[in-house]
């Protein structure tokens, strides 16, 4: 999934590193935000992005996975569950966004796919500023950002702002977690 987000003309992604650190190019942590809908940001996204090569290069990768997961299967992976919980993802993801009543609200947005901060370096300011830029992108576009938030990432994501849609419908543990969902502020034009 991480990999495949890199060849979508949609989406971006943003690594923080320590400049100053011994070890410079040692990750602290990562994002990766994608954006949907049928808006002119998007459709510009994809006229100045989608180009041959990348396109290319996703005939390229999704087949170079297909083989190999043929050829190399993942054994560990419990087919089972692994659909409860892709039936589960679906679910959730039609009730707050992808219905006809959500899309009407929500078809143009950000999404933040992906948002890791490695252990050592959480709560010392890197997943807020990795958030800004998706953050700063949904104001200036007047868009919402939505997320699935873990019990930690909840946390964080709710003093950017966020506000809790709902539980995950799949129960795992606690009850924490859930899908969130950013709002910008009206701009003095839209008042």
């Amino acid at each position: 999934m991480i990999q495949s987000r890199l060849l979508d003309p949609c989406s971006i992604s943003f690594v923080a590193v320590a400049p100053n650190s011994e070890t410079p190019d040692k990750p602290l942590g990562y994002a990766q935000f994608t954006r949907v809908g049928n808006d002119e940001v998007v459709q510009r996204m994809l006229a100045n992005r989608d180009t041959f090569w990348l396109k290319l290069s996703r005939w390229w990768f999704s087949w170079q996975r297909a083989i190999a997961n043929d050829l190399w299967p993942d054994r560990s992976i419990d087919s089972e569950a692994l659909d409860r919980y892709t039936k589960s993802n679906e679910k959730d993801n039609y009730k707050y966004w992808e219905s006809p009543e959500m899309k009407k609200k929500y078809e143009n947005r950000w999404i933040a796919q992906s948002v890791a901060v490695a252990s050592a370096y959480q709560r010392k300011g890197i997943g807020r500023k990795l958030m800004a830029e998706v953050l700063i992108r949904a104001q200036e576009e007047q868009v919402v950002v939505g997320l699935d938030a873990n019990e930690e990432g909840e946390k964080l994501f709710q003093s950017l702002g966020f506000v809790l849609r709902g539980r995950f419908s799949m129960k795992i543990g606690p009850r924490a977690g859930g899908i969130m969902k950013w709002t910008p502020a009206k701009t003095p034009r839209q008042v």
